[in-house]
């Protein structure tokens, strides 16, 4: 693999932040892929050596931020027929699906708080509060391939130019069982 990054000009360079012995690995790799020499016959450097070397690195690797945010993220949801929506968020909208009895439910410009664990980012619980009722009994399935969340993380490349990436996320799916109880008493 190493050789096939050399062998289409592609410049490596590796960094080696392991809590293990692995520089004989990691050096027969980064020879291999044509790493340029660094610190004299070693070919990858050592995470106390990019602290010194970049700003960045030091910021982001070595104390990121504790708190993040992704920003105008777009939330939609097209509910199965049968189901109807009676309360949405506010700042939401709700339209019927083009050629069907389904609606479907958007919030636009949702803020997702993300929280650094240490090793990486996660996702805090937030909720959204939608009102259903439902116009038939039985199972009702909500396809996880009808829920999404469409967002994009904007960052700085290796060569300082400014790069976007789009992401879309389906959720489960669920189904709901509705039933009518009878009191003949």
């Amino acid at each position: 693999m190493a050789t096939s990054v050399f062998n289409r000009g592609i410049k490596t360079v590796f960094v080696n932040s392991s809590a293990k012995d692995i520089s004989a690995s990691i050096e027969s790799v980064a020879v291999a892929s044509g790493a340029p020499a660094v610190n004299g016959d070693k070919h990858y450097y050592t995470s106390a050596f990019m602290v010194d070397y970049s700003p960045v690195y030091k910021y982001y690797i070595m104390d990121p931020p504790k708190n993040a945010y992704i920003k105008n993220a777009v939330y939609s949801e097209i509910f199965p027929e049968g189901i109807q929506i009676v309360e949405k968020p506010s700042g939401s909208h709700v339209d019927i699906v083009e050629g069907t009895k389904r609606e479907k439910l958007t919030i636009d410009n949702l803020n997702i708080k993300l929280t650094h664990d240490g090793t990486k980012y996660i996702i805090e619980p937030f909720t959204i509060d939608v009102k259903v009722r439902a116009k038939k009994l039985g199972n009702i399935t909500f396809s996880g391939s009808d829920s999404k969340i469409l967002y994009s993380i904007e960052y700085v490349d290796i060569d300082g130019n400014t790069q976007t990436e789009q992401f879309e996320k389906h959720f489960n799916d669920l189904t709901l069982n509705v039933y009518m109880s009878i009191d003949i008493g």
